[in-house]
């Protein structure tokens, strides 16, 4: 495994003197814009789009209530997303192609200083199975100016956005990041680091530094539907950044701490899914360093979690979590990309880590789509490694 990492690692390195690199076509019907204006390259944001982002997804000065406002055109507000892909056999899926998801987005603003957002799935791949729909993401948003000194409120289903630009939304890769996309955090104890929430959020930008506290209901991860837990207690969540120029290189704090119940009696009341029961109380917490360093044409992006979860009457757990990702462009056309991840659920036991590389190459056929192709190999403590290729087709309208 280390050594196909050094290999990842080392193609983007010569690749990175050899190819010339140039931005392309991506943001388009509001604002006419080329990809350089938001995206450093594909799907992955500059310092111009996180805080378009962090704005609401609106420039400053945009105001809805004017006749070039949100509803002048209703087609730059909504869009649909398909993505089709292709998987190798594995011990626990089956091979072949088939549509991972079908969604419909929209946002922007609604007024001065309101905005929206939502990400709906009309349809989504199950890996058991079945297919289903999902609310991905909604919330209604209030930035206070239009200078860099400004305060927001979120409301709604929620995600921090340091998240969001390191490795579970705008990403190069067809996977996020194994240490942030598991659900293997402790025994019956549903929290994964990029688990959406329902709950409010206040932050403050002040210049090229950002911070952010949430206040959510907790357990809001992808097997938990709908969403919630049988205590009243709330969790909390707080980030911090600060970016460092123009292309989004940034450093982040994360912190989070909850609590965790659910008896089988408030699941069946509340229909909430019985995958994670915990009769007793679990007190958990997570804290890390999560950044990127982005250059002209190369970008490395990583992270280092730690948390700890103590069940009332329990034994308590310790776990450890990193990753380190790099990016690099390929003219205007395409990208490579390479990831080491490693995720130890408890450190006090020996040789129970998983451990996961993937490499691939994402292609730009067209302005609003990709094909990307991904290869992975993932192994836990000293068993097998399990390797599979995935490829993916995405088109946006």
């Amino acid at each position: 495994m280390k050594k196909m990492l050094a290999i990842g690692f080392a193609a983007v390195l010569f690749f990175a003197w050899v190819t010339e690199a140039k931005a392309i076509t991506a943001w388009a019907r509001k604002y006419g814009a080329e990809c350089s204006m938001c995206h450093w390259k594909q799907n992955k944001l500059n310092s111009t789009g996180k805080d378009f982002l962090k704005r609401g997804h609106r420039l400053p000065g945009e105001d809805a209530r004017t006749k070039e406002g949100a509803w002048a055109n209703l087609s730059d507000y909504v869009s649909f997303t398909q993505k089709i892909r292709y998987q190798s056999e594995t011990a626990t899926t089956k091979p072949g192609f088939f549509v991972e998801a079908l969604s419909l987005y929209s946002g922007g603003p609604i007024d001065k200083n309101f905005s929206f957002f939502f990400e709906q799935y009309l349809h989504e791949n199950n890996k058991s199975g079945a297919d289903k729909e999902k609310l991905a993401e909604a919330y209604l948003m209030y930035t206070s100016s239009d200078d860099d000194n400004y305060l927001t409120l979120r409301a709604g289903q929620i995600a921090p956005f340091l998240l969001h630009t390191h490795g579970t939304g705008g990403r190069l890769s067809i996977s996020r990041p194994y240490a942030i996309e598991s659900d293997s955090f402790a025994a019956n104890n549903p929290y994964a680091t990029r688990g959406r929430q329902y709950g409010i959020e206040v932050a403050k930008n002040m210049g090229d530094i950002y911070g952010a506290l949430g206040y959510v209901n907790g357990t809001g991860h992808k097997s938990i539907n709908p969403a919630g837990d049988s205590n009243a207690d709330k969790d909390l969540y707080l980030t911090v950044e600060k970016t460092f120029d123009s292309n989004g290189s940034s450093i982040g704090l994360y912190g989070y701490k909850g609590i965790w119940s659910l008896n089988p009696a408030d699941a069946a009341t509340t229909g909430i899914a019985t995958t994670y029961l915990s009769t007793a109380e679990t007190n958990y917490y997570q804290v890390g360093l999560i950044g990127n360093y982005t250059l002209s044409r190369v970008s490395l992006i990583g992270g280092a979690l730690i948390g700890r979860n103590a069940p009332s009457g329990g034994t308590e757990t310790n776990n450890l979590g990193y990753y380190l990702e790099g990016n690099l462009m390929l003219g205007e056309m395409a990208a490579l990309f390479s990831r080491y991840d490693r995720w130890d659920v408890n450190t006090a036991v020996n040789d129970d880590e998983t451990q996961q590389v993937i490499a691939g190459i994402s292609f730009e056929p067209m302005k609003a789509g990709r094909l990307a192709i991904e290869g992975q190999g993932t192994q836990t403590g000293n068993g097998a490694m399990t390797t599979k290729l995935l490829a993916e087709l995405q088109y946006m309208y």
